[in-house]
């Protein structure tokens, strides 16, 4: 898939990797020109950010009927569109339509802990994880905001695992009794990872050896 596959308005959020940190921030697409995207200017702390060659940057694209689309790599820089300043988005690889039934996902139906807002922890049901994303089960009382960052904090006691995971909500589906959201991470986590991939193992039919 290409930056033409996005639509101006659309939400973007940018994932950059610098050694053992991690920054992710959001924008708006403001124009598709000359397969770049022109995006308002990434922004922390008042201060329009700037985006060296080195650094690992990764992009997501939200569109609000449709499945996001993920791009491994991409480059940034400062420009000016419409005499305003802006950030101009380029990538040399295609991009990814986010598809669930890539992932294999592991049921857990078990108590963890979300985070929607710092130092806030709401008890939820992590009902499964994939290495795209986890489902959580609320109480009818609450609701998450779609594509709103949360954390998920859960501890597999049985394997001595513990997990903290960020991501966004992009599906809701309602029960008699809850609202169960289908969470999308915000990047790979190869620790996750490693424990799927056993739990894939254990979840394989024994084969019969001739």
């Amino acid at each position: 898939m290409t930056f033409e596959d996005t639509s101006v308005g659309n939400r973007v959020i940018i994932t950059v990797h610098n050694k053992d940190k991690r920054l992710a921030v959001e924008s708006t697409i403001l124009n598709i020109i000359d397969h770049s995207l022109v995006v308002d200017p990434f922004i922390v702390d008042e201060t329009m950010l700037s985006f060296p060659k080195s650094l690992d940057i990764e992009l997501m694209v939200i569109h609000p009927d449709k499945s996001p689309i993920y791009w491994q790599k991409v480059y940034i820089e400062q420009r000016l569109y419409h005499e305003k300043p802006c950030h101009v988005i380029t990538t040399k690889l295609p991009g990814v339509k986010y598809n669930r039934r890539n992932n294999f996902r592991v049921f857990i139906g078990e108590a963890a802990k979300l985070m929607m807002q710092p130092d806030q922890l709401t008890p939820v049901t992590l009902k499964d994880l994939s290495n795209g994303g986890f489902a959580v089960l609320l109480n009818k009382d609450t609701e998450l905001d779609l594509h709103k960052k949360i954390t998920i904090q859960y501890a597999d006691h049985e394997n001595k695992k513990y997990f903290e995971l960020s991501g966004r909500p992009v599906r809701k589906a309602e029960s008699e009794t809850h609202n169960v959201y289908g969470c999308m991470l915000d990047r790979r986590y190869p620790n996750l990872e490693n424990y799927l991939a056993q739990k894939q193992m254990e979840h394989r039919p024994n084969r019969k050896i001739d």
